[in-house]
């Protein structure tokens, strides 16, 4: 809304409708949220020609993947909306989402858009953001999820930022507080006060950064990532809950998995028994005839 109301063009798009950020364990919206709106058309394409489902959506639209769906949608916005102020939410869990490989097959689909954004400049005036909710956590297959580097990296969501460079020389002090904040504890609250500032580029300039002062108290719900954070910033100051925080990453309680025989055993039992019913078919099935014959 804060976009929309300072004449911004607003749009959002998502794969895995099971997985949309506001219908997931929600109700959604009653009414339409941004000015283009793909959920109802997405919707209707993952009925008509999805395939390869992942119980929250489906991996493949036709002969092409759902992230190259969203993706291609990206570039058709900033095309259109190149001499404009946009703000455009686009967000694919399709080709991440509970699978610890998929990811690297999709690296040439994401390097190939990235390449024609900046090679027709489509950058020159946005910033672009390249982000996840959360690290990789998947639980369900392979070890990585069970060891003291998968719990802290679960906690540990991406987040890139890209600034033309018109920006980057403007704009230097702010820019090099981000840079020096990618080493510092930051999250997402973070980001959300970013955008605000976004919205009004004099904030971005020395004096009004020198009018904020660094070492103001933290109020748990973020701050700018043009000022500089403190060193010393706990995760409460920075709104994280305790269940996610990472600062110590060595002492992170890793849980219990299933011991690897026990489930080889299920299994076992499990061709067993239906080897055993099968047999137990075929032996009625032969003394039958043999009566028969009788």
């Amino acid at each position: 809304m804060i976009f929309h109301f300072s004449h911004c063009r607003t749009i959002l798009v998502e794969d895995a409708p099971g997985l949309a950020i506001f219908n997931f364990g929600a109700e959604g919206f009653q009414y339409q949220p941004t000015d283009y709106y793909l959920r109802p058309m997405y919707l209707e394409y993952e009925r008509n020609m999805g395939h390869n489902n992942i119980g929250c959506g489906c991996r493949c639209l036709g002969s092409r993947s759902s992230l190259s769906f969203v993706l291609n949608h990206a570039e058709k916005t900033a095309r259109a909306f190149r001499d404009k102020k946009y703000f455009a939410f686009h967000w694919s869990c399709s080709a991440t989402h509970d699978t610890f490989n998929i990811p690297t097959q999709v690296d040439e689909t994401l390097e190939i858009f990235l390449q024609r954004l900046m090679k027709d400049n489509l950058l020159n005036h946005t910033l672009l953001i390249v982000m996840s909710d959360h690290g990789p956590r998947q639980q369900r297959k392979g070890d990585f999820f069970y060891t003291a580097q998968g719990q802290c990296e679960k906690r540990l969501p991406l987040l890139m930022l890209v600034f033309p460079k018109w920006v980057k020389k403007k704009y230097a002090a702010a820019i090099a507080n981000v840079r020096e904040n990618s080493r510092m504890l930051t999250s997402h609250f973070d980001l959300h006060h970013t955008l605000l500032d976004l919205m009004d580029l004099d904030t971005l300039k020395n004096y009004s950064l020198l009018k904020r002062s660094p070492d103001e108290e933290d109020s748990g719900q973020g701050r700018s990532l043009f000022l500089r954070m403190s060193t010393n910033r706990t995760c409460q100051e920075a709104g994280i809950p305790q269940k996610h925080c990472a600062c110590d990453c060595l002492n992170l309680p890793v849980p219990e998995k299933k011991c690897s025989w026990l489930w080889i055993w299920e299994v076992i039992n499990l061709v067993l028994i239906s080897i055993f019913a099968v047999s137990i078919l075929v032996i009625t099935l032969r003394q039958r005839n043999c009566r028969q014959q009788r």
